[in-house]
């Protein structure tokens, strides 16, 4: 029996997918790339907080470059707890 073949468009579509969502990762994913546990990310979802986050039937998901905006924008001076890393106040 040959192999199943996957068509090409098929691929091509989910290639163009992947491009315009970005990587999408898990809930465990992202707490362990930000640190933290499954638990926290929960306990933000359900009080508005936290990075941004999708929702896709009973998963959750985040994409990657939404967990490094957060990041950059949670960034502070510990010298200067007044003013942000990039100097604004």
């Amino acid at each position: 029996m040959a192999p199943i073949r996957q068509s090409t468009t098929v691929r091509d579509d989910a290639h163009t997918a992947r491009n315009t969502l970005g990587r999408l990762v898990t809930e465990a994913e992202a707490a362990a790339m930000l640190c933290l546990s499954p638990t926290t990310l929960k306990k933000w979802r359900r009080t508005s907080r936290g990075p941004v986050y999708y929702r896709l039937g009973s998963a959750v998901r985040y994409r990657v470059d939404d967990l490094e905006s957060y990041l950059e924008d949670s960034i502070e001076n510990p010298r200067n707890p007044r003013h942000d890393a990039k100097g604004n106040r």
